[in-house]
């Protein structure tokens, strides 16, 4: 390694050095105020609270992790936050990759008008679009008054506080993370490749079938990322669109946190959702490296 290292070029050297000393700041920050709150819950995790102070012992056990994996509420609570996370993904590729696909064959005016309209939601806060879409999906919200209007329904329809409302709330907030990454790989794909496939005899469906798919695929793993990962903790929208029919994992760790004082079993499964994100991402990152992306451009 020593002949390899003293092959290099010095301005490689000197170069790989000051990128070193500009990222050390960010891995400080990320090591001070992501990795070791992270590993502090991972101990509290292992803990009980005993007393009527609910004081944290120092004696370590597998008690939490245990009662998560027995209790059928636990699992249930699980599963509503990556049913979740799975529904908002797909409908956010069903309505962001057509998106992005269209917008990467218009005019430079034309995406730029786009992507701006596109990030105007994120000049209100998500309280207060998760508000607007309580006011829209209530009883005698704008959906049902014009569903009425039209003729389509005789009675009002119960929309609110189920598991559709949710992810519909999810969708629009999220849907701008997976239509931007994928407007991003296909806008840098080579129209070449797909004039090619067409000149072989593939139709047009085929060519985006066997070029322009796989050809989008970091994009696509990214954009999924995007979504799937801060929806299965979320927490706002399913407390206030889901009502107590929903219970998400996110509102189960605050309320172990905040009212039973629960500690270490609210870090249990702090931690569990944090492993099933874990395996997601690297699990995506695996089937789709988007730094190939990087090596297509080299």
């Amino acid at each position: 390694m020593a002949g390899i290292r003293d092959l290099q070029n010095p301005k490689d050297q000197k170069r790989n050095r000051a990128l070193i000393l500009l990222l050390s700041p960010a891995m400080l920050w990320l090591a001070a105020f992501m990795f070791l709150p992270l590993l502090i819950m991972l101990y509290y995790s292992f803990g009980t609270m005993t007393g009527v102070s609910m004081s944290l012992t120092t004696k370590l056990t597998l008690g939490n992790y245990i009662r998560l994996t027995q209790s059928p509420l636990y699992s249930k609570v699980l599963y509503n936050s990556v049913e979740l996370a799975v529904v908002v993904v797909f409908l956010c590729l069903l309505l962001g990759y057509p998106t992005a696909y269209w917008l990467s064959k218009r005019s430079e005016t034309t995406k730029f008008a786009f992507l701006c309209l596109m990030l105007v939601p994120f000049w209100t806060s998500v309280l207060l679009r998760t508000y607007a879409w309580i006011l829209m999906l209530q009883d005698r919200g704008a959906v049902n008054f014009f569903l009425q209007a039209l003729g389509i329904i005789e009675s009002p329809l119960s929309m609110l506080w189920s598991k559709g409302a949710i992810a519909v709330a999810c969708t629009q907030i999220y849907l701008p993370f997976m239509v931007i990454p994928l407007f991003g790989v296909l806008e840098m794909l080579d129209r070449k490749l797909i004039e090619a496939a067409k000149n072989l005899g593939a139709s047009k469906l085929r060519a985006f079938w066997e070029v322009t798919l796989p050809l989008s695929m970091p994009g696509l793993v990214v954009g999924t990322l995007f979504v799937f990962v801060p929806t299965v903790g979320e927490y706002l929208v399913p407390s206030m669109i889901g009502g107590p029919n929903f219970e998400s994992a996110a509102s189960v760790v605050e309320s172990n946190f905040g009212l039973t004082f629960n500690w270490p079993l609210g870090a249990a499964l702090a931690v569990i959702v944090i492993a099933i994100i874990c395996i997601a991402v690297f699990g995506l990152l695996k089937l789709a490296p988007p730094w190939k992306l990087i090596q297509r451009e080299q």
